[in-house]
């Protein structure tokens, strides 16, 4: 069963009350719409033994580390007799997958998520102990009952987050829903408008959980917006921060886009209520406010609370900014209004004390489309420039008339737009037509030339990898993606493999049908042991990577994609993959007893010659005795 979502939790085949709480309304798609290839995989049970008719759910965002743009999409099929399983999922994208079946005994049994499932190669998952009932208790709520109703959601994953709501009682008391798949949960409270007040990360425990979620205390604040000659704008738009730019992006953290919190009066004046302390990090008296105005740069403040409940008032002086318009029309001049999803990425100026000198980098925000297909982002920084993007629905591809083959998948997100420097006056891009578009097709392959399946790409045109999300190559290394005219960087990476790095000129001086090739650097092996040896029925240890030093800032992102944690052997070796020579690494040892905690090693360098290293010896984490 192939699914596409409505709302912005996914339907899944769970059991019994699980199975309630999808409430979301869902159209089947037919299996032949949309190309799609087949995910491979088998269930195995804690013995070792393949399972027949287990239930296996796959799901993937359009971006992978945001829930907030577009709608997942979710396959559900059934296990063979053989424990085997064949999946069709789209292409130019990475899936989350789990698997869950009924015992003879009445008892249901799960698998871990895993998570970069994508066609080719089959993928084993095995059972896992189940997660306990776990009941949950959200303390001090009524602080918060002038935001109206609260919505509670748990999300499990980084990437590809499984979202469904909790229902609690008027004392604030609730269970989660029975039968989630065990990895990294968080328990999120946000008020009835969806701002977030409080994100509580769920420890991991073998026995019956009672997880209590402290809310922060509510502090008044007042934010008045001034021009930079001291005139105050009304109507400008308040969003609260939760992080800096593409922290989550790159390192693979849980991403949150900002939260519209409200806008100015006719005097520039805004007065709502913050947490006391960070939503996420928790404990530190700070918020993080968004402020864009028409004809405005966009404008962060980091702002320091203090104890009490006194009214915080901060005054927030915007330079002048330009605005940006568009208009999607199809071949024929007709308005696009749907199929698409603009997204827009431009920098802001800052009152922090983040090292980003003056400017700050912010995710993408999408942005509306009007009845005639035009949108309009505000506050562009005249100096960093501006990128625009579309997240496409491939049902609509063809239909947005980009010009798709179909030996090649095309990324469910593309740029449209470009700009290192904007004019001093708004940037009208006029009517878009992605048809005009050239659709570049590429090929990533390895120092052999056999085509790596699943490479993963960065495209950028400031010489560094800022990724909005990482494009997926299909099983035989290839992706196409539509470009507009300019200079850009392209990278590709294989997580456990090589990287690559080129510069490309669109349009190119080639034949159309005629791909760019990418050819991944030889990955290299680091062996070596952990000393003193490893204690009987310690978690398992793994040795991670910490620093790069000697590569180029283009690749070095690249480099932290493609080397993928190793886990220790129970005599004390490992082997680790790097993916190329000539620069030193940092390392160390890591045991996480759950994802709230974990010990480290000594960070030991070890510079890597061309034939690898076979001699490094790393400290074992001390022991939590």
């Amino acid at each position: 069963m192939v699914c596409t979502l409505v709302a912005r939790m996914c339907l899944i085949r769970w059991p019994n009350a699980l199975l309630a709480l999808l409430l979301a309304t869902t159209a089947l798609a037919q299996e032949g719409a949309i190309p799609r290839a087949k995910a491979f995989g088998l269930i195995k049970d804690s013995a070792g033994k393949s399972i027949a008719d287990a239930t296996v759910t796959l799901w993937s965002w359009p971006l992978s580390n945001r829930t907030d743009v577009g709608q997942p999409d979710v396959v559900t099929v059934q296990t063979r007799p053989n424990g085997r399983f064949a999946a069709p999922i789209l292409e130019g994208r990475a899936y989350s997958a789990f698997a869950q079946w009924r015992h003879p005994d009445g008892a249901t049994h799960r698998t871990a998520v895993e998570d970069d499932v994508v066609p080719g190669s089959p993928r084993v998952l095995r059972m896992v102990t189940s997660r306990p009932e776990c009941t949950l208790e959200v303390r001090g709520i009524r602080v918060w009952h002038r935001e109206g109703p609260l919505k509670v959601t748990v999300s499990v994953g980084v990437r590809n987050s499984l979202v469904l709501p909790v229902q609690l009682d008027r004392d604030g008391k609730g269970t989660l829903p029975a039968g989630l798949p065990p990895g990294v949960t968080w328990i999120d409270v946000r008020t009835a408008s969806g701002r977030l007040l409080r994100a509580s990360k769920l420890p991991a425990t073998p026995e019956r959980m009672h997880h209590v979620v402290q809310m922060p205390a509510a502090q008044p604040c007042t934010v008045q917006v001034l021009g930079r000659a001291g005139q105050r704008l009304a109507n400008a738009l308040v969003h609260q921060m939760h992080d800096y730019g593409y922290r989550g992006a790159i390192s693979g953290r849980r991403t949150l886009a900002p939260d519209l919190v409200g806008t100015t009066n006719a005097s520039g004046e805004f007065a709502f209520r913050v947490p006391a302390d960070h939503p996420i990090e928790g404990g530190q008296p700070r918020v993080l406010l968004l402020i864009t105005a028409k004809d405005h740069q966009r404008h962060t403040v980091d702002l320091l609370l203090q104890s009490g409940a006194h009214n915080k008032r901060v005054v927030a002086k915007l330079n002048h900014g330009v605005n940006l318009r568009g208009r999607f029309v199809d071949a024929h001049g007709k308005p696009v209004t749907k199929g698409l999803i603009p997204m827009y990425e431009s920098y802001a100026d800052t009152d922090s004390s983040h090292p980003t000198t003056g400017l700050c980098p912010l995710p993408p925000m999408p942005l509306d489309l009007a009845a005639d297909g035009s949108f309009e982002g505000l506050g562009l920084h005249n100096i960093t420039g501006v990128r625009l993007f579309a997240v496409v629905d491939p049902a609509h591809a063809k239909d947005l008339g980009i010009d798709v083959s179909a030996d090649a998948p095309l990324p469910p997100l593309f740029p449209i737009a470009n700009y290192r420097r904007v004019p001093a006056e708004d940037l009208e891009l006029g009517d878009i037509q992605l048809d005009k578009l050239a659709v570049v097709r590429f090929v990533v392959r390895d120092e052999a030339g056999t085509p790596v399946q699943g490479a993963r790409m960065r495209f950028d045109r400031r010489g560094f990898f800022a990724p909005v999300d990482d494009y997926v190559a299909d099983r035989v290394g290839r992706l196409q993606m539509p470009l507009p005219d300019g200079e850009y960087h392209i990278g590709a990476f294989l997580p456990g493999g090589g990287v690559a790095n080129m510069v490309l000129d669109v349009p190119i001086e080639r034949r159309p049908d005629e791909p760019v090739v990418l050819e991944l650097s030889q990955p290299l092996v680091v062996r070596g042991r952990v000393t003193p040896s490893l204690e009987q029925g310690e978690p398992e240890t793994e040795v991670v990577l910490t620093g790069v030093n000697g590569v180029e800032r283009h690749l070095l992102e690249l480099a932290y994609g493609a080397i993928t944690p190793t886990k220790v052997s129970a005599d004390g070796s490992f082997a680790l993959t790097v993916p190329f020579g000539m620069a030193q690494f940092t390392l160390c040892t890591r045991v996480r007893k759950h994802p709230r905690e974990a010990r480290y090693g000594e960070h030991v360098q070890v510079p890597i010659g061309a034939e690898g290293v076979t001699d490094v010896v790393l400290a074992a984490p001390p022991s939590d005795k």
